[in-house]
């Protein structure tokens, strides 16, 4: 009857278990470190390494080992299995060129059981991992700060950069501004302090608070921030966002990868009156585009919502 020993994979704070079994009765605890932890998070990778304490050759059984990136498994000669017996065996995968990714993508080497052959000594029996040992690893680029924003919704000025307090003989007041990102999954950030200023004419200024928006558009985030005294005055305003106000959930968890904002300066003019088109529904032309509410928040074209309804030729309606 075979005999179990347990292994025990040592990723700095982390530990991940793995059970070994041999011909014959084992009563010491196995270990196995890594030179890259595993879930790490990594801007390449090269190649990686296992050590085993205590055993002084290892082999690997190829057929068992599945290694994968993303949605795609590589082949043996995209990878090579590095071996070398000593004090303390070593087991590598090295990779023909260095794994790198423009998004978060996830490295796993499986190694199914019956993989891993070890030997503590040249006289003892070989003992083999019985379970699966799964080891995996996020590849993401560096972290960047390239995410632009600029106002949208009911906010977005015309083709001049203007906004106005009138639109069509009908009167706004701008408390609330929208802003956006044509990118995904882009997040706000909790702070304690303002991390938007307004500054227009006549000594205006404002501080807010950018919060998150939803709609339904893909590749785009949303946010908003509110003022408590809204723009009167005719003239030129500036938005001004602090760095690292967005992030997306990669720079959240560390600094070192993923994306956010630079300080982004928007700027636009208040103006006493801009024209629209003429009011239309839904149904007076070709199916449109995208489709707002008065509330900035994007819904699907079809719906009887009042607000802007875009169709594919840029032409925008507001009803």
């Amino acid at each position: 009857m075979s005999k179990f020993i347990r292994a025990y994979a040592v990723f700095a704070a982390m530990t991940m278990a793995a059970v070994l079994t041999q011909s014959k009765a084992a009563t010491d605890d196995i270990v196995f470190t890594s030179d890259i932890p595993s879930r790490a998070v990594v801007s390449e990778i090269n190649d990686i390494g296992y050590r085993f304490p205590g055993f002084c050759s290892v082999s690997v059984n190829h057929e068992s080992c599945d290694v994968s990136f993303g949605d795609r498994k590589l082949t043996l000669g995209e990878y090579e299995l590095l071996l070398t017996d000593g004090r303390d065996a070593y087991f590598g995968v090295s990779f023909s060129s260095p794994l790198k990714a423009d998004v978060p993508t996830e490295l796993t080497i499986l190694l199914n059981p019956g993989c891993v052959w070890l030997t503590e000594n040249w006289e003892s029996e070989a003992v083999s991992n019985d379970t699966p040992i799964r080891l995996t690893y996020t590849v993401a680029p560096e972290a960047k700060d390239d995410v632009t924003l600029s106002l949208a919704s009911v906010t977005e000025p015309n083709a001049q950069g203007e906004l106005g307090f009138v639109v069509d003989g009908v009167e706004r007041t701008y408390n609330r501004f929208y802003l956006k990102t044509e990118a995904p999954d882009i997040l706000t950030i909790e702070t304690e302090v303002p991390n938007v200023t307004v500054s227009g004419p006549e000594g205006y200024h404002a501080e807010a608070k950018l919060n998150q928006a939803y709609g339904t558009a893909e590749n785009v985030s949303y946010f908003y921030f509110e003022v408590e005294q809204a723009p009167t005055a005719i003239g030129d305003y500036c938005i001004v966002v602090s760095a690292n106000a967005v992030k997306d959930a990669l720079r959240l968890q560390n600094p070192e990868f993923g994306r956010a904002n630079p300080e982004a300066v928007i700027n636009f003019k208040m103006v006493e009156n801009t024209v629209g088109v003429e009011q239309v529904t839904v149904g007076d032309s070709e199916t449109p585009r995208a489709a707002y509410t008065l509330n900035g928040i994007r819904v699907a074209p079809g719906d009887n919502h009042a607000g802007v309804v875009v169709f594919d030729d840029g032409t925008k309606i507001i009803r």
